[in-house]
């Protein structure tokens, strides 16, 4: 659904960019009228991993060796375990093996045993010791106990994901796609300004479909405003019900965005690097659309008043 500027005033602003006062919603209308728009994106999903099921239950038997599954305590712990967060890599990944789906699944499932954590707003708002915990250093006195147990789990991680001859010290997820390119990108084409905004377009994407999900969760249950939706509501002074379409077309430019990038990237590649763009761009566009079919289904970001 495109979202059409309204003509211009006669001080030359358009009056959907001027600055109104937000409609009071009590919690009760935002959940009942706020709807996930329906985005359809031009590529389809990948085949799951084979052994993804047995593979994450591996991932958790893990994390839980640590006794992080103790520290967290059973109700922050069976919500973890709920929200199934490594599945999400099932819909991204393509002809990976057992062992690096596992490494990636532990990767996924540190990262949002701390989001998880930090959802309590007790210790959310002790959220400096997140640095404490994921430091290298192998001291924990500054770190809160809930913490260390799962900074003793992502060191481990770190040492496993280091022995790992990754292409670029860039960051895990990108690396994860990185990593499935083939024969590799050469470095001047991976700084190139195609790449660059290949990475920056998907990236938004992502980042903005969960913001979508995420509204219940980060500014109904945890009063956080760095959301898209709530900053587009606020700067339209419009209901989130309505935020929430104009949060959809910018997804929608930016998938456009997206594969100008891709097809500007294969021009500026060299003839030995094309099969390696072609495994990236398609990764990328397994991002953005299983990112989606994994939020759509995972109880992570239901609405629960």
């Amino acid at each position: 659904m495109a979202i059409v500027a309204e003509e211009k005033s006669e001080n030359g602003i358009t009056d959907q960019f001027q600055a109104k006062e937000v409609p009071i919603q009590t919690v009760t209308e935002i959940v009942m009228s706020y709807e996930i728009p329906d985005l359809v994106f031009p590529y389809e999903l990948v085949d799951p991993h084979p052994k993804s099921t047995m593979l994450i239950r591996m991932s958790h038997d893990w994390l839980a060796s640590h006794g992080v599954d103790q520290r967290l305590g059973p109700e922050i712990w069976y919500r973890l375990v709920q929200h199934n967060t490594p599945d999400i890599l099932t819909y991204i990944l393509e002809d990976v093996d057992d062992k690096e789906f596992l490494l990636f699944c532990k990767f996924m499932l540190v990262l949002y045993s701390v989001d998880t954590l930090l959802d309590d707003t007790a210790i959310g708002k002790e959220w400096r010791y997140l640095w404490f915990s994921f430091s290298k250093s192998s001291s924990y006195s500054s770190c809160d106990l809930k913490l260390s147990h799962v900074a003793l789990a992502w060191k481990e991680f770190w040492a496993e994901y280091q022995s790992y001859s990754m292409p670029y010290d860039y960051n895990v997820v990108v690396d994860a796609i990185i990593s499935r390119t083939g024969p590799g990108i050469p470095m001047e084409l991976f700084h190139s300004d195609p790449m660059q905004r290949l990475l920056l377009t998907v990236t938004d994407a992502v980042s903005w479909d969960n913001d979508i999900f995420s509204v219940y969760k980060e500014c109904i249950v945890n009063k956080d405003k760095h959301n898209l939706v709530h900053i587009i509501s606020e700067e339209q002074g419009c209901t989130y019900s309505k935020a929430v379409e104009f949060a959809r077309q910018m997804i929608d430019d930016t998938i456009m965005d997206m594969e100008a990038a891709i097809s500007d990237l294969r021009k500026a590649a060299p003839e030995g690097a094309l099969h390696a763009v072609e495994k990236y761009a398609s990764t990328c566009r397994n991002w953005v659309s299983g990112s989606h079919a994994w939020h759509a289904k995972s109880l992570r970001y239901k609405a629960h008043p």
